[in-house]
Order: structure tokens, then C-alpha cells, then sequence
């Protein structure tokens, strides 16, 4: 049984964990064209990939860049979730969620994977 004390001090690291995933995933959205969007709460975020940030222009389906990603991120050692956003048949988005006793270190981590293998893809393209 996890104690009040202890369960609140988890909820501050989980917080602060979160507020610096959304920072760095900000960063790489600035820095990356394909990423048109970035949203979520906490350490549950998800990344939107996009032809064309200001219209969030789809890629083609066919290209399956959000399968690319995974890929490319997993033969780093990153594990992300991909999904279609578009009724389940265009656009491409995947999600990140760390586990909730990830550290500060882990989290650079994790920050930097992503973004080599969001350079990676866009240079594909």
C-alpha cells in the first residue's frame, strides 16, 4: 500500500517528468518540419506528423511514415506507439508514454532518440 506522502511525492515527479516531455517535445517540434502538432498531459503525449504544419496537411497514406517511425525509433532502443488519426485510414501520429518512474536523465534519453529518428525521417523524405 503506497502511503499519502509517498504517493504525493510521486505525483510531483510524474509532474515535473511531464512538464519537461512537453518542453522537449516542443523543441523538436520547432526543429522538425514533419511535426505539426504535439499535445497530451503528463508523461501520455502524442506527436502528430504532417505535410504541412499550418494546414496539418496529411502525408499520403501510402507512405506509412508513422510505421517508418516506429521502426526507426525501435532500432534505437525508443518505443512508440503508432496510430492513423484520420477515422483510422490517413494521418500519421504516434504516441509516447514513458513509464511513470522515469528520471530526468531518461527523459533527455528518450528526447534525444526521438529526435534523431525524426531527422532520420525527414531526411528519408
Amino acid at each position: 500500500r503506497v502511503g499519502f506522502r509517498r504517493q504525493r511525492q510521486m505525483c510531483i515527479r510524474d509532474s515535473k517528468r511531464g512538464d519537461q516531455l512537453q518542453r522537449g517535445l516542443a523543441a523538436l517540434q520547432q526543429k522538425h518540419e514533419i511535426v505539426g502538432d504535439t499535445r497530451g498531459i503528463g508523461l501520455l503525449q502524442a506527436i502528430e506528423l504532417t505535410r504541412n504544419r499550418v494546414s496539418k496537411e496529411p502525408f499520403p497514406a501510402e507512405l506509412n511514415l508513422f510505421n517508418k517511425l516506429t521502426n526507426m525509433a525501435r532500432s534505437r532502443g525508443l518505443l512508440i506507439y503508432p496510430r492513423r488519426c484520420l477515422d483510422g485510414l490517413a494521418g500519421d501520429h504516434f504516441l509516447i508514454t514513458p513509464p511513470l518512474n522515469i528520471n530526468k536523465e531518461e527523459t533527455d534519453i528518450l528526447l534525444h532518440l526521438l529526435d534523431q529518428s525524426l531527422g532520420d525521417l525527414q531526411q528519408a523524405l
